[in-house]
């Protein structure tokens, strides 16, 4: 378990191979603190975070991934009529 994002990572994993198992979790936690990393709130390196606190007002250069992350959660936006919305 892994604290990450301001709240709690479990990952379990159920395979027959108890090492590939444990490396395939691990492998999943580095992603997972890579993805923390571009998309918290809660760290001011973040790119995300880096976003809502020094651009306001003025363009921002983005990764590409982010990019198509922002433009991939208004797409569901607009289909959910609102539903899901990015910007809570």
């Amino acid at each position: 378990m892994h604290y990450l994002m301001d709240t709690f990572l479990c990952i379990e994993v159920f395979y027959a191979d108890e090492n590939k198992a444990k490396e395939v979790v691990e492998k999943a936690f580095r992603e997972a603190v890579r993805i923390e990393g571009v998309l918290t709130r809660f760290k001011d390196e973040s790119e995300v975070c880096r976003v809502n606190n020094y651009s306001f007002g003025k363009p921002c250069v983005i990764t590409k991934e982010l990019a198509n992350l922002i433009s991939n959660c208004i797409e569901f936006s607009r289909k959910t009529s609102g539903a899901f919305d990015i910007t809570v």
